[in-house]
């Protein structure tokens, strides 16, 4: 072999050709990997936000104000209000959804829909003689109408109930979903929340 290519000299000098064109081809997307890793790093930071107080105090203040938060944007939600975390929290979700289950209900019985379609002139006549009691002539006594319209609200009482049911549990999602994303940082207070929240919403 021609003397320049033989000995350590050369050995260190193609190696170093070698590894420069390799830093060269890579560096690029090295660089570009720790970026992205940098960037989900602060992101991860950013969830965590403020060091956990040391004091009593200052852990109060700290659950109090994310529950502050909690009830803001649980709010926000419900109402429609435009607000930042609403649409990072849970995009789709809102108000306008409760409001869609009680039309739902509502188109039901509007419109054509006539409650006391079924009942004859015979029939309601039969009502106020045997509710007139000692009213004056005239005036009809209102047990009369209570007695009519009963089995009308009765049959009302079932979907009604089904709505609400839904109502209960669309609420619950939602207070759930965004007591996951404020307590992010204290996953055991979550189960916590969201208990005495399902047992308060009940309780409405």
């Amino acid at each position: 072999m021609p003397p320049g290519y033989l000995g350590t000299d050369f050995l260190v000098q193609k190696l170093t050709k070698i590894l420069f064109k390799q830093i060269k081809n890579f560096l690029p997307d090295i660089i570009k990997e720790i970026s992205n890793k940098i960037k989900e790093c602060e992101e991860s930071i950013q969830l965590l936000g403020q060091p956990l107080p040391v004091d009593n105090s200052g852990k109060l203040t700290l659950i109090w104000n994310m529950l502050s938060d909690y009830v803001e944007t649980y709010k926000n939600v419900l109402k429609g209000k435009y607000d930042q975390k609403r649409h990072s929290y849970i995009k789709d979700e809102g108000g306008y959804k409760v409001k869609a289950l009680y039309k739902d209900l509502l188109n039901d019985f509007i419109g054509d829909y006539k409650a006391t379609a079924h009942y004859t002139d015979e029939y309601i006549n039969e009502a106020l003689v045997i509710h007139e009691g000692d009213s004056i002539p005239g005036f009809p006594s209102a047990d009369a109408f209570f007695y009519l319209l009963k089995p009308e609200l009765e049959k009302l009482q079932e979907p009604i109930s089904d709505t609400l049911t839904e109502v209960f549990s669309y609420l619950e999602m939602l207070s759930t979903k965004i007591l996951e994303k404020t307590f992010t940082r204290f996953p055991r207070l979550i189960d916590d929340v969201n208990e005495f929240v399902g047992k308060f919403l009940y309780e409405v």
